[in-house]
Order: structure tokens, then C-alpha cells, then sequence
């Protein structure tokens, strides 16, 4: 055990002078902060987006929602639904613009995935989406190419090129609006109820240890080798683990965070 953790520590020692180059990059423009509504956890992309990073419910047949708070849900985060046993069904709303690596792995009750975006991106891996899933899209669209390379079954939605004419006229507006408003307004008295304002729905940050990937309350070189076992399938990291683990929080578990790991133990970066 302790030569296999020695050979993990020279692989990230090597790979830390690029590991820093990288982190900095990549955060420029995300809020790396993770909120929660709901089942779900996501991180917010610039100020209107919401990337999700992790589901914790138990639906069966899932609608991924359009928004998350008041931030409209335009990716699925790696790995943010993987080992989501229960799941036999999945519509993945029209504002989401990319999936990410095995957004869906692990997910062995899945057996239709519905993208109603047509400019959805699937990150380009045979373990995406389940090899059992039917996949559910409109004709042409970046669905239909990821059923066509990996030759998935595929049900057509249609083509996106040529929409349905709606059948159904929009209601007509029968009142005629007038320039003169129907109540004039009155001054509240000292009896009278003030208006307060509405609570708003904020979210919240869950509490985890960052870089605590196998949830022992503190940050060691285990926590390194475990993220370097779950890369290459031999552990499994879940829940708030696989939040801790991503020690440099940009929505993703990978060899960056266990090099930062390692770094911090020998006081050459920190881990907020």
C-alpha cells in the first residue's frame, strides 16, 4: 500500500506545475460556489446559468427542470446523475445546451431519455447515456448524430427544420383598455396592514470539506490516491463526497484535484 501511494504521489507531483496553470484558467468566468433546490446541486455559469453537478432524489420518471431558482439550467455537469439506480425515464428540458461525461453513467434502469434541445451538445463517450436508453430527439438535431455514431435506438421527434403550425388560435383580448384607471388609489391608513416584502427563495450552500473525498474530516493523501482509484473505476465517490473531491471546484472530479491536493498538504496552495 505505501509503494502504491508513493508512485501516486511522484504522478501528481509531475503534473502540478500544470495543474496551477490550468485551475486559474478555467474559473474566470464561473461562480464556483455549489447552491441547492431541491434534489439538485448546481454551480452558477456567469449570472443567469445554472450547471447541474448532482441529483440526490428518487423519481422514477424525471423532468430535469428549466430552472433552479431564478437561473435557467443550460448544462448537466459531468458525472451529475451517475449511479441514479431508479431512473427509467429522463426529459431533458429545451434550455439545456450540453451533457456532460457520464452525465448518466451508472444509470441501469434507464431505458428512454427524451432531449427536446436541438442544439444539445452530448459529450462524445459511449458512457454518456446508457447503452440500454432509447433515445428520443428530433431529426437532425446533436442527439440524433450521438445515436447515429454509437448506434443507439432512436425515436424521432420530429423535424426541428420544419415545426408543427399550431392548431389552436391564441385568445383574443375582448376588454377594451381605457386611459383612465378604474380605482384611484388612497393612502393606507395606520390600521391598515402594510405591505411586506416576499421572502425570497435563496439558496443554499451545502457544507462539505473541500478535498475530504473519503469523508473523514480531514484533507490527507488518502483523499489524493482515492480520487486517482475513482478516475480509473477501481472506487466509488458519491453524495457530498464527490462534492469534496472536486477540491478545485470547477464542477468536475479529476486529476487537477488530486494534484491540488497534494500541493496543499505540502503548504504550496490552498484549498478554500
Amino acid at each position: 500500500m505505501k509503494k502504491f501511494l508513493a508512485v501516486l504521489l511522484t504522478v501528481t507531483t509531475v503534473i502540478s506545475v500544470l495543474s496551477v496553470v490550468v485551475l486559474s484558467s478555467a474559473a474566470d468566468n464561473v461562480n464556483s460556489d455549489y447552491y441547492v433546490s431541491g434534489d439538485y446541486t448546481y454551480s452558477v455559469l456567469g449570472t443567469t446559468d445554472a450547471n447541474i453537478a448532482g441529483y440526490s432524489g428518487t423519481e422514477e420518471n424525471l423532468v430535469i427542470p428549466e430552472k433552479l431558482h431564478s437561473y435557467t439550467v443550460s448544462r448537466i455537469g459531468d458525472y451529475a446523475f451517475m449511479m441514479c439506480e431508479n431512473i427509467t425515464s429522463v426529459d431533458v428540458s429545451d434550455s439545456v445546451i450540453y451533457i456532460g461525461e457520464g452525465a448518466f453513467i451508472g444509470c441501469s434502469s434507464l431505458n428512454k431519455i427524451t432531449i427536446f434541445s436541438t442544439e444539445c451538445e452530448i459529450f462524445d463517450s459511449e458512457y454518456t447515456i446508457p447503452e440500454q436508453a432509447v433515445i428520443y430527439a428530433y431529426s437532425d438535431s446533436g442527439a440524433h448524430a450521438y445515436a447515429i455514431k454509437y448506434n443507439r435506438e432512436f425515436i424521432s421527434l420530429g423535424d426541428f427544420s420544419d415545426p408543427e403550425i399550431p392548431t389552436e388560435e391564441p385568445p383574443v383580448e375582448t376588454q377594451v383598455p381605457t386611459d383612465e384607471p378604474t380605482t384611484l388609489p388612497t393612502e393606507a391608513s395606520p390600521d391598515q396592514p402594510q405591505p411586506t416584502e416576499e421572502p425570497t427563495d435563496a439558496p443554499t450552500l451545502p457544507q462539505v470539506m473541500l478535498g475530504d473525498a473519503d469523508n473523514d474530516g480531514e484533507v490527507s493523501v488518502m483523499d489524493a490516491s482515492l480520487i486517482q482509484m475513482f478516475l480509473v473505476g477501481k472506487q466509488e465517490i458519491i453524495g457530498e463526497a464527490l462534492l469534496a473531491a472536486d477540491a478545485d471546484k470547477d464542477g468536475d472530479v479529476s486529476v487537477m484535484d488530486a494534484s491540488l491536493i497534494q500541493m496543499f498538504l505540502v503548504g504550496r496552495v490552498e484549498i478554500l
